[in-house]
């Protein structure tokens, strides 16, 4: 399928894809509205914009499956206008950008993330199969996590903050390993 140059406004959920994977989202704006994956894979992301503050979250990802995380998401999306980080099989990888919408690392090797705040998000950051070191990073108004770390994650946490995230500060699903320092 392919979504292109849609507006969505003032919904809960804007977007609700389900099962259904190598879709396209080009050109939507999505005002105080949210867009969840869920369980669908190989999906492109272009030029999208998220904004408001009365959505319960702008961006979302799930799935129980290394798979479903595989999704092309470049900077062009942007959260409030800040964009959009989305890295799948990197290495050695020092993250320290002061602007982030969203940030997800999956299938990554020795991550340094350090220096972030993520907000307004339903994760702040997911890390899925990935290991590495985040410092001195704050999570805040996020509604399920400020941090989720999902699946076989070798994490080590210095020094972060987690501040009024609805549900959870952090994650940790299917036997990661974090350790807060």
């Amino acid at each position: 399928s392919i979504i292109e140059s849609c507006l969505f406004s003032n919904n809960n959920r804007g977007v609700l894809s389900f099962c259904s994977s190598n879709n396209v989202f080009r050109d939507c704006i999505s005002i105080d509205s949210g867009m969840y994956i869920d369980r669908s894979p190989e999906n492109v992301f272009r030029n999208n914009t998220f904004s408001g503050d009365l959505a319960i979250y702008h961006f979302a990802l799930w799935g129980d499956n290394l798979e479903y995380y595989f999704q092309d998401i470049d900077t062009s999306n942007v959260i409030n206008g800040k964009p959009m980080y989305y890295f799948v099989n990197q290495n050695n990888l020092v993250f320290s950008e002061s602007d982030v919408g969203y940030l997800g690392f999956v299938n990554c090797s020795d991550i340094e993330v350090k220096n972030i705040e993520v907000s307004n998000n339903y994760q702040g950051m997911m890390i899925v199969k990935s290991s590495g070191i985040i410092k001195q990073c704050k999570f805040v108004d996020n509604y399920w996590t400020g941090l989720q770390v999902i699946d076989e994650c070798i994490v080590e946490i210095f020094d972060c903050e987690f501040d009024n995230n609805f549900n959870f500060g952090v994650i940790n699903w299917y036997a990661s390993s974090l350790n807060f320092v």
